[in-house]
């Protein structure tokens, strides 16, 4: 088993990744206009963050490809490419799908 993240943030499912973008958007506007203390910004952008990864499926955890069938399917389901790396906090393996250009 191997978790897959979107390099962007956005959600793995491409129907809620609007909506999130729309309410990530709406929710940062409202702290920059309602705030000044770049302290106290920050404090609740990490805090207003929190509440939209539990809200949204930001990550995926799925079975490692076995065959090259299996990778090219993953592939076209994502249409992009795959990096593969190892998470930094957990030492477990990450595939981060790369939908910010390079494909």
């Amino acid at each position: 088993m191997v978790t897959i993240i979107k390099q962007s943030g956005k959600p793995i499912d491409e129907s809620e990744a609007e909506k999130f973008m729309e309410e990530w958007k709406t929710g940062f506007e409202k702290l920059f206009e309602s705030e000044t203390d770049m302290e106290t910004v920050s404090k609740k952008a990490d805090a207003y963050e929190e509440k939209l990864r539990e809200k949204y499926n930001l990550e995926k955890v799925i079975q490692v490809p076995k065959s090259m069938k299996a990778w090219k399917n993953l592939l076209k389901e994502h249409d992009s490419s795959i990096m593969v790396d190892v998470h930094v906090k957990t030492g477990k393996l990450l595939f981060i799908i790369l939908d910010q250009g390079i494909k």
